[in-house]
C-alpha cells in the first residue's frame, strides 16, 4: 500500500509541475517527512504506523523531484542532479542499518525524532536555496539538433 502511495506522489509531482516553485514543496514536503517518521517511528498501533508510512511514501517522490528539480536548474550541465540522485541512493543504503542502530540504542520514539530533526536540519539551507533561486530567472540554454528530413527514396 505505501508502495501505491509513491506512485501517487510521483503523479503528484508531475501534475503540480513548477506550478508552486521549488521552495515550498521541498521545504514544507520535507517538514510533513520529518512529522510522518516521528508518528510512524511513536505509533502504538498499526493505523498509526501505516498512517505515517503511507503519507512519507506519498510526499518522499514530491520532494525528490523537485529537489533534483532544484538540482538541475543550479547547474546547467547536470552533475548536482546526479549527486542528488546518489545521494538518495546512499540514503536508501545506509538508511535502515541507521535506523536499526537508532531504534536498537535509543529506543523507537527517540529515534523518530532523531532522524526527523536531522530532516528539519537539512531542509532549512535546501529551502533557502529554492528560495534564492526563485528570485532571479536562469537561463534556458537552447541547444540546435538538425536532423535530416526522412527520406524514403534514400532509406529503402
Amino acid at each position: 500500500m505505501a508502495l501505491g502511495a509513491g506512485l501517487l506522489g510521483v503523479i503528484g509531482a508531475g501534475t503540480l509541475g513548477p506550478r508552486l516553485g521549488h521552495a515550498l514543496p521541498i521545504g514544507a514536503g520535507t517538514a510533513l517527512i520529518a512529522a510522518c517518521i516521528a508518528l510512524s517511528a511513536s505509533a502504538t498501533d498499526l493505523t498509526t504506523f501505516a498512517t505515517g508510512e503511507i503519507a512519507w511514501n506519498t510526499l518522499y517522490p514530491i520532494v525528490l523531484s523537485y529537489v533534483i528539480g532544484l538540482a538541475a536548474s543550479l547547474d546547467p550541465r547536470g552533475r548536482w542532479a546526479v549527486l542528488v540522485g546518489s545521494a538518495s541512493s546512499l540514503g536508501t543504503a545506509a538508511g535502515p542499518l541507521t535506523g536499526s542502530l537508532l531504534a536498537a540504542q535509543a529506543g523507537f520514539p527517540a529515534m523518530g525524532l532523531v532522524l526527523a530533526a536531522g530532516l528539519l536540519v537539512i531542509a532549512v539551507p535546501m529551502t533557502a536555496v529554492a528560495v534564492g533561486t526563485g528570485r532571479h530567472k536562469l537561463p534556458v540554454v537552447e541547444i540546435p539538433v538538425e536532423a535530416p528530413a526522412y527520406d524514403r527514396a534514400t532509406a529503402a
